[in-house]
C-alpha cells in the first residue's frame, strides 16, 4: 500500500482545523444570542428595546449599526414608541454633579444633599445606576470648610465686580460658567460614568433614582411656571437663536434636575452659557424680564436651538408650598424633594398666605448666613405630609454629619419663633410696654466693651411696624428664646423680650422697662446692640 507523505497529511489536517474554526466562529454569536436572549426581542445585540407607552416621541438607535427594530415580546416595532437603552454590561451609571458656590448658605445645603445622595446610593446597591459624586464649586478659592467632607472640584468664579456691574448682580451665571469650565478643563474625562445627573444644593434624594435617560435623549423635570411660555417672548428667543420658529419648540425645563449623556452635555453647555450672557446683557433688558430663573430659560432655549429633545418628567420632584396639597403618595411617586419654597404654617396646622411667616417656619432663607440648629421642632398637627418629611430629612442629615462639619452659629432659632406675636394694647399694658407705640429709640452697637455711636433711630408703630433707616421692619413678642452659644447675653425673666426684624436680620431685644433701655443680640452671628428712649 502506498504511503501518504507526512507533509501532505499535516497540510490536510491544518485545512480541516481552519475550516472548523471558521464554522465555529460563524455559529458562536448565534449560539450566544440564542442562550442569552431567551425572551426574543428583549435584548438586541448590546441594547434593550423598551416600549415607552406614555411617550410618543421617538425611535432611537444607539451606536448599534445592525440591530433590527424589534419591540419587547418579539413583536415588530411600531414607529414612535421604541427607545433603545444600553445593556448592563455597557454601563448605565450616572455621575452626580452638584453645582454650587462657597458660602455658609450653600454649604449647609450641600451637606444635606450629599448625605441623602449617599443614603439612596447605598439603598440602590451595586445594581443601581447611582455612581460617583462631585460638588462643582465656582469660587475664588481652591478649598473651603466642607471640601474635606464632600468630593469637590473648584473652578474660578466670574469676577465679582463683573457680576455686579455688567450682570446686575446675577451671580447665578456662575452655574453655566462653572459647568463650561468643567468641560473646558477636561474634568469630565476623569469621570468613570457616561452620564451626568445635574442637581442643586436644595435637593433631597428621597429614593434611589434610576438612569431614565438614553444616549441621545436626556431627561429633565417639567417646571410648572415654564409651561405654556407666552408667544410674546418669541422676539427675545429669536434674538439669541433665530432658527427657533415657535415657543412650542422650547420645553419647560432647566438644567437641574436632569440626566444627560456627557457627549450631549458637552455640546449643550457652550450655548447655555452664551445665551445666558446674551439675555442678561441684551439692550432690551430681557434678563430683567426673566428674573432669577434666566439661566433656566437659557438652558431650555439652548436645547431647542441645538434640537436636543428631552424626555420631560412631571414625576421627577416635588416642590411644595404650605398651600400645595402634598401627601405620602406624592413622596412615593417622586424622586427628589426640592425645598425652594418656604413652608409656613399656623399653630393649628393651616397654611399661611403667601409671603407671610408662620408660627412654624421651615425656610432655607432663614439660614442665609449660618447653619440651621441640630434640633428642629416638627410641624403642627394638620400640616401636610411633606412638611413632616422635610423636617425629618433635615434633622437626619444634620445629626448624621461629623461634629467638625456642622458649624454651630452663636445664635440659632429652629422652626418656631420666626413670627413675632403682635401685642394688643392690653397685653402691652401687662408687660409694662404701654407707652412703647409711638416711642423712638436709639440704636447703638456694642463692640468689645466700647459703644460705637450711630445715628440710627428705631420707631415703634402700631400693628407691629418698626420704622428704621434700612428697610421695612417689624416688631413683636418673641415666642421662643434662641439658643445662644459662646456669647454673653442674658435677659431676666421679668423683662419682656421682643423680636426686632429689619435690614435682613432678626434681633432679640431684652426690654428694661424701668430704665427705658434695651439690650439685644442678633441672629445668627451674636452681634450685640444697646439702645434707649430718645427724649421727645
Amino acid at each position: 500500500m502506498a504511503q501518504i507523505p507526512a507533509s501532505s497529511t499535516n497540510a490536510t489536517l491544518r485545512t480541516v482545523i481552519i475550516l472548523l474554526a471558521l464554522l465555529f466562529g460563524l455559529f458562536l454569536p448565534i449560539l450566544h444570542h440564542s442562550q442569552n436572549d431567551s425572551s426574543a426581542g428583549d435584548k438586541i445585540g448590546r441594547y434593550h428595546a423598551v416600549r415607552m407607552e406614555d411617550d410618543p416621541v421617538r425611535e432611537e438607535r444607539l451606536f448599534d449599526g445592525g440591530a433590527s427594530r424589534v419591540a419587547p415580546g418579539g413583536e415588530p416595532a411600531k414607529p414612535g414608541n421604541l427607545v433603545w437603552t444600553r445593556h448592563e454590561d455597557v454601563g448605565r451609571r450616572y455621575h452626580v454633579l452638584l453645582t454650587s458656590q462657597s458660602s455658609n448658605y450653600l454649604n449647609w445645603q450641600s451637606l444635606l444633599m450629599h448625605y441623602h445622595y449617599k443614603k439612596q446610593k447605598e439603598a440602590a446597591g451595586d445594581e443601581g445606576d447611582m455612581g460617583g459624586f462631585t460638588r462643582l464649586v465656582a469660587a475664588s478659592v481652591g478649598t473651603d470648610d466642607i471640601s474635606a467632607f464632600i468630593p469637590s472640584k473648584f473652578v474660578q468664579e466670574i469676577d465679582r465686580e463683573k457680576v455686579k456691574n455688567e450682570y446686575k448682580g446675577y451671580s447665578v451665571l456662575n452655574r453655566p460658567y462653572s459647568v463650561k469650565a468643567f468641560f473646558d478643563l477636561g474634568l469630565h474625562l476623569e469621570l468613570e460614568e457616561d452620564y451626568i445627573f445635574m442637581t442643586e444644593t436644595d435637593h433631597i434624594f428621597m429614593r434611589p433614582i434610576p438612569n431614565l435617560a438614553t444616549v441621545t435623549t436626556p431627561v429633565a423635570y417639567a417646571f410648572s411656571y415654564m409651561k405654556g411660555m407666552p408667544k410674546e417672548l418669541l422676539p427675545m428667543v429669536r434674538s439669541v437663536c433665530p432658527s427657533i420658529k415657535s415657543m412650542r419648540d422650547i420645553q419647560p425645563i432647566g438644567p437641574s434636575p436632569s440626566i444627560i449623556h456627557k457627549h450631549v452635555l458637552d455640546k449643550l453647555v457652550p450655548e447655555w452659557y452664551r445665551i445666558s450672557i446674551a439675555l442678561k446683557t441684551h439692550k432690551k433688558n430681557y434678563g430683567d424680564q426673566l428674573g432669577w430663573i434666566l439661566e433656566m430659560y437659557a438652558f431650555a432655549i439652548s436645547a431647542a436651538c441645538l434640537r436636543i429633545k428631552f424626555k420631560v418628567l412631571d414625576e421627577f420632584q416635588v416642590e411644595p408650598t404650605a398651600e400645595t396639597p402634598c401627601s405620602h403618595d406624592d413622596l412615593r411617586e417622586n424622586y427628589i424633594f426640592h425645598y425652594t419654597y418656604p413652608l409656613e404654617f399656623r399653630e393649628d396646622g393651616r397654611p399661611m398666605p403667601p409671603n407671610q411667616v408662620g408660627h412654624w417656619s421651615l425656610n432655607k432663607r432663614n439660614y442665609g448666613a449660618s447653619y440651621p440648629p441640630r434640633s428642629l421642632a416638627e410641624p403642627p398637627k394638620g400640616a401636610h405630609d411633606c412638611a413632616f418629611y422635610l423636617t425629618r430629612a433635615w434633622v437626619e442629615a444634620i445629626v448624621g454629619q461629623r461634629q467638625s462639619a456642622w458649624k454651630q452659629a452663636p445664635v440659632t432659632l429652629g422652626t418656631v419663633g420666626w413670627r413675632p406675636k403682635v401685642l394688643s394694647p392690653v397685653e402691652r399694658l401687662k408687660k409694662g410696654l404701654d407707652d412703647l407705640v409711638g416711642s423712638r429709640w436709639s440704636w447703638l452697637h456694642a463692640h468689645e466693651g466700647e459703644r460705637l455711636r450711630s445715628k440710627a433711630v428705631l420707631e415703634f408703630l402700631e400693628g407691629g411696624v418698626l420704622k428704621n433707616p434700612w428697610s421695612r421692619g417689624t416688631w413683636g413678642e418673641i415666642t421662643v428664646m434662641p439658643e445662644v452659644v459662646g456669647v454673653d447675653f442674658d435677659c431676666p425673666s421679668h423683662m419682656p423680650m421682643l423680636s426686632l426684624s429689619f435690614g435682613n436680620a432678626v434681633h432679640v431685644a431684652c426690654m428694661n422697662t424701668a430704665e427705658k433701655s434695651l439690650n439685644s443680640i442678633r441672629i445668627p452671628d451674636g452681634a450685640l446692640n444697646i439702645g434707649g428712649v430718645v427724649p421727645a
